[in-house]
């Protein structure tokens, strides 16, 4: 009787135990996405990508997940671990303790990251942008020219390309592009104020429409963004009516 008490006892426990982990994954992967808007792109550790509509029930997230926005907005906030998110042409790996707002704009394809707690930094082609708490950017990237536009929407942005530190302060907004061959970094307030630093130190401010050249870090991998070509469209000439002589039998 005792042993038949114990193995009932020892079964409802394993039982217990069982439930408790599945339900501690799932609030895991749950609740790393929360508030979700729009559409998104899985791409789960085995490589296995699926797509989720904004309708569609969202799915177990498993630690290590690569989540693209593709529409709408997204809430972020892994309980463990960590989760990569890709908006546009940025992205951010979000950890334990990040709680972050995504965003973009389909028309546009401009991201948007906003830092409730933690501290993230968003890649973008070569600029990488650091954000902590109660700051928000607004990053687009223009695959032509390869210039990265950065829009401070709270806080003073700061940015790093091959070395050279970019400010955009409060309600700025500014675009930095590099060249790949000289490895000159280009940088021009479209707005605002932005503070350059070269790799000397020497701070260069720029007010509205102001810009500037730094010579950047000769280590570290440029990438690169072929133009679009677009060829001329030359006007075929009209050919040549033949001159028909007077006394032609077609000459009216």
């Amino acid at each position: 009787m005792f042993y038949g008490y114990l193995k009932k006892a020892s079964i409802t426990l394993m039982f217990l135990v069982t439930m408790l982990f599945f339900l501690q994954n799932g609030l895991n992967a749950q609740t790393a996405v929360v508030n979700r808007t729009g559409t998104i792109k899985l791409t789960l550790p085995d490589s296995t990508v699926s797509i989720i509509g904004k309708d569609d029930a969202l799915p177990d997230i498993p630690l290590g997940s690569k989540v693209e926005l593709i529409s709408g907005s997204m809430d972020i906030e892994p309980r463990e671990g960590f989760i990569q998110v890709v908006a546009g042409d940025s992205v951010a790996t979000v950890k334990a303790g990040d709680r972050v707002t995504v965003s973009i704009n389909s028309l546009t394809k401009k991201a948007s990251f906003k830092v409730f707690a933690g501290r993230i930094k968003v890649i973008t082609a070569n600029t990488s942008t650091a954000l902590e708490t109660d700051q928000e950017v607004e990053i687009s990237l223009d695959r032509r020219t390869g210039q990265t536009e950065i829009r401070s929407v709270r806080g003073d942005i700061e940015t790093t390309t091959i070395g050279i530190m970019v400010t955009v302060f409060q309600g700025s907004d500014a675009v930095v592009d590099v060249d790949p061959e000289t490895r000159i970094v280009h940088v021009e307030s479209i707005n605002g104020d932005v503070a350059v630093a070269s790799l000397e130190g020497k701070i260069i401010r720029l007010a509205k429409r102001e810009s500037t050249d730094a010579e950047g870090s000769i280590a570290g991998e440029i990438q690169t963004f072929a133009q679009e070509a677009m060829a001329a469209v030359v006007p075929m000439e009209e050919p040549v009516e033949p001159e028909r002589p007077e006394a032609s039998p077609h000459r009216p």
